[in-house]
């Protein structure tokens, strides 16, 4: 016989509820010292196996009801995928061996396995098996170990599930839960060995699930995508860049024991990191630079290049004060002469003025004399061949 329609969405949400509290556990995990590196590579070895148990449950569809149950829903409040609430918002698509009893019990097995305690054992005995103690203050923080962004997008669809078992009209008191370790109870990591021990466990039992379904391309590709996403951020200014780059380089080194494959992948979301960064500094140091103010001296304008100059006041107070910058000159003082130059100045006169570097000016010649001219041309002898300045006139001595 056929289950009716409220004991199929009751084992749907069930098997959701009993999903999501081992995911929101393992967020409440803290390192006792946020300076012991051990045990924060830990932790980020936890946050990949909720990473791929968060893909497991999208690749299933584990927070969905069957098609001929419901494919959509009108949300009760807006959220991140779905802000206008009076628009429906499609379900994931169930895989069908979910509702297999024998399949839906090893998933619920697989999940208590994880999240839940044997009978025998207090919450308290349990978490000193695995090194976890109870803080010594109370905090409503969570510990994600990897980006929420996969998280939340679990939490929407599980919510739209519970505002259609409450659409339904089925009582949640219809659904049985079991007693979990670390529901909304948060825990320190206190050894580290112990502490394997609990992430070795999980990482078995998410292989066992994953393998179960036949989902593991998927849950790679998925995991890829969360870790290069980290790399992107489109505000550089808020702090969850930099806790991105620490989360980055933690799961490198956990990924480097586990999944080497997701190394690389790790490694291009730092460098994405790392050049925004440096693009963010530039563009910081080109915003913090402040260029030289302009002075308020006018500039001539091109007019002015034409304008015809006037003999006005202000132009010869100009003159004046020109001539003030130069030195102290004396009016009527006369052009200073040449030294060479002879004769006297008349008032009346003008006078050459002659430069410095040359002579004076030479005076007339004498009238020619007949008599002075023959003795010379008598006096003149032949110069001689070695002559050291034959253009000179030689004179014989006189007898």
């Amino acid at each position: 016989m056929a289950d009716s329609k409220a004991e199929v969405l009751t084992k749907v949400v069930a098997l959701a509820s009993q999903f999501s509290t081992c995911v929101e556990g393992f967020n409440l995990i803290f390192p006792s010292r946020e300076s012991d590196h051990a045990q924060r590579v830990a932790l980020a070895r936890l946050g990949l196996q909720q990473g791929r148990l968060l893909i497991f449950g999208d690749a299933v569809g584990i927070s969905s009801p069957p098609a001929h149950i419901a494919t959509h829903m009108v949300p009760s409040h807006p959220g991140a995928t779905n802000p206008d609430p009076h628009l429906p918002v499609n379900f994931g698509v169930r895989d069908a061996r979910l509702d297999d009893p024998e399949i839906n019990e090893k998933v619920r097995t697989a999940l208590s396995e994880m999240a839940g305690r044997p009978s025998h054992l207090s919450r308290d005995d349990m978490m000193a098996k695995y090194g976890l103690k109870s803080p010594k203050r109370f905090s409503t923080i969570e510990h994600p170990a990897l980006d929420t962004n996969r998280l939340e997008a679990f939490r929407e669809k599980y919510g739209l599930l519970q505002d259609l078992l409450r659409q339904s009209g089925v009582r949640s008191g219809m659904i049985t839960r079991r007693g979990l370790s670390m529901t909304m109870s948060h825990w320190t990591v206190r050894e580290v060995s112990r502490f394997e021990a609990f992430v070795t466990t999980v990482r078995e039992e998410v292989d066992g699930l994953i393998s179960l379904l036949d989902v593991k391309d998927h849950v790679d590709r998925g995991m890829k995508t969360d870790i290069r996403s980290m790399g992107w951020h489109p505000d550089l200014s808020a702090p969850i860049v930099h806790q991105d780059w620490d989360k980055l380089k933690l799961i490198r080194e956990a990924c480097l024991r586990d999944y080497p494959e997701y190394v690389d992948v790790a490694d291009t979301a730092l460098k994405y990191i790392n050049e925004e960064l440096r693009g963010t500094h530039l563009a910081y140091l080109r915003a913090a630079y402040k260029p030289p103010a302009p002075s308020n001296e006018a500039r001539p304008s091109f007019l002015s290049h034409f304008r015809l100059k006037s003999w006005s006041k202000s132009h010869k107070n100009q003159a004046e004060r020109s001539k003030s910058l130069s030195g102290p000159t004396q009016d009527g003082l006369e052009p200073q002469r040449s030294l060479s130059e002879s004769g006297p100045a008349t008032s009346n006169g003008l006078e050459p003025v002659r430069s410095k570097s040359l002579s004076a000016i030479p005076d007339e010649r004498a009238p020619l004399n007949l008599d002075s001219r023959l003795t010379e041309d008598v006096t003149h002898k032949t110069v001689p061949a070695n002559d050291p300045f034959p253009h000179l006139p030689r004179l014989e001595a006189s007898p």
